[in-house]
């Protein structure tokens, strides 16, 4: 499942201006989606390999295709109690914004599929206020049969980067 950094993925036999293919998982405790236009594979989880003295949303390092990638956990930087890993667990790689080719992976807690939909169907969030959340969320796509929350990976990651530096 890769994708480019171009235009956003186009969801075959969709008719309609600015229908766009977005990975579903779950994080958070949440339904996420994410568009495929930043996801370079989604993989089997695997161990990270721990770092010391970083913030627990970073679970570590892995190796994808010989690039040293850092492994950030959603849940954990929202403040969030993290599932346990199932089989179901997979691992997003991320093109980090404005990197040209750096990765980074998130952990889908669990990897649901994909659905294709509108962004103007994309309608504002409501959650709680305050936290990490609202900063990274774009909005709610009501899906066939479920609601998503519609992820930004891009601020989040930049979020992230801003909170490390700090």
């Amino acid at each position: 499942m890769k994708s480019g950094n171009a235009a956003p993925a186009a969801v075959p036999g969709q008719a309609g201006a600015n229908r766009e293919l977005f990975v579903l998982f779950e994080a958070m405790g949440l339904t996420l989606a994410a568009s495929y236009c930043h996801v370079r594979e989604i993989i089997a989880y695997s161990l990270p390999v721990p770092v010391p003295r970083v913030p627990a949303y970073l679970k570590g390092i892995i190796n994808y295709c010989g690039q040293v990638c850092p492994l950030v956990s959603v849940s954990a930087a929202a403040g969030v109690p993290e599932k346990p890993l199932s089989a179901r667990t997979r691992i997003i790689m991320l093109e980090a914004p404005g990197s040209g080719s750096a990765l980074i992976g998130i952990i889908a807690e669990n990897f649901i599929g994909s659905a294709g939909f509108s962004t103007d169907e994309i309608l504002q969030y409501d959650g709680p206020e305050g936290g990490l959340i609202k900063l990274f969320i774009a909005g709610v796509a009501h899906l066939k049969h479920a609601s998503a929350l519609v992820f930004l990976p891009d601020v989040f990651l930049g979020t992230l980067d801003h909170i490390c530096l700090k």
